[in-house]
C-alpha cells in the first residue's frame, strides 16, 4: 500500500473471504452487500463507523497495468486500482464510492504538494483530489503514456504518437493541458 497521505483508516489485504463468515461485505463496483466475484479483497478499518470488506472487480489481465491501495488526498478515501480498474471509496461509508474515468489505469503518481492523485492509462491522464476527479487531460499519445516526473506545477510524461521517436509532453498540475512537447532522440 501506498500511503503518502494522511489517512482515517487502516487497510488489511485478504487472499480469501474469512472462513467464519463475519464481516460485512462489499462488492465494487455497485458497492453490492455480501456478495464477491473475485479480485482484490482488502478489510477496510476507519476510525469512525465499522470494518468492512471491499472486494474490487477486476478490470484486464495485462503485465502493463496496475494493482495497488494507494492513500487519497481525503484522508477519508482510499483508491484500490485492481488490474487497471481505479475505484476510490469512502471508509467510513462504503456505499459512496466512485470508479475513476481512466481505464486501464498503468500508472498512479501521489502528489501531496499539489494535493492531486494523479492515473495515466495508455493515452490520456485523470487527476483526483479531494473534491472528486479535478481534470481529465486530452489525448496525449496513441499509446504507451508514461508519467516520468513532476517538476515544478507541471508533470513530465512520454508519449508515443506513431512516429520513429517519443516525445516529451509537459502538462499543467492545475489544469490537465499540455503545455510543451519535445522530441526525445
Amino acid at each position: 500500500m501506498r500511503q503518502l497521505f494522511p489517512r482515517s483508516y487502516e487497510i488489511e489485504e485478504y487472499a480469501e473471504l474469512p472462513s467464519d463468515g463475519r464481516g460485512t461485505v462489499f462488492h465494487y463496483p455497485g458497492a453490492i452487500r455480501d456478495r464477491t466475484t473475485g479480485g482484490l479483497l482488502i478489510k477496510v478499518k476507519p476510525k469512525t463507523g465499522q470494518p468492512w470488506i471491499g472486494s474490487f472487480a477486476s478490470g484486464c489481465r495485462s503485465a502493463a497495468v496496475l494493482t495497488e491501495i494507494i492513500s487519497c488526498p481525503d484522508a477519508s478515501e482510499i483508491c484500490v486500482v485492481s488490474s487497471g480498474a481505479a475505484y476510490v471509496v469512502r471508509t467510513d461509508d462504503p456505499t459512496k464510492w466512485q470508479t475513476l474515468p481512466c481505464f486501464p489505469v498503468t500508472q498512479a503518481l501521489e502528489i501531496p504538494a499539489h494535493n492531486l492523485l494523479v492515473f495515466s492509462d495508455f493515452t490520456k491522464l485523470v487527476a483526483f483530489g479531494t473534491e472528486g476527479v479535478k481534470w481529465i487531460s486530452p489525448r496525449l499519445a496513441i499509446d504507451e503514456l508514461k508519467i516520468l516526473e513532476v517538476e515544478n506545477d507541471c508533470l513530465r510524461v512520454s508519449a508515443w504518437r506513431g512516429g520513429q521517436k517519443a516525445e516529451i509532453d509537459q502538462v499543467d498540475l492545475s489544469t490537465g493541458e499540455q503545455i510543451q512537447t519535445r522530441e526525445v532522440n
